[in-house]
């Protein structure tokens, strides 16, 4: 997720919750970087760290329409 989403799901978040929905983020930084952005904006769920998006191309996220770099 790029820190435009992250910030417009976090208003959304508690809702979310409440529903029964886990709520995680995808970052393709390295752990360190992801945890200072998750830090800087406040967020109150986990953004996990996948800089070699093995899990972003498992889950279909990469694409321009993702908002993520294609890959190949």
């Amino acid at each position: 997720m790029c820190r435009e989403q992250l910030v417009k799901l976090r208003p959304h978040v508690k809702k979310l919750l409440d529903e029964g929905a886990a709520v995680l983020g995808m970052s393709m930084d390295p752990w360190e970087e992801a945890s200072r952005l998750a830090s800087s904006l406040g967020l109150t769920f986990p953004l996990l760290s996948d800089p070699h998006m093995v899990t972003v191309v498992e889950y279909g996220m990469e694409g321009k329409e993702m908002g993520m770099p294609e890959m190949g």
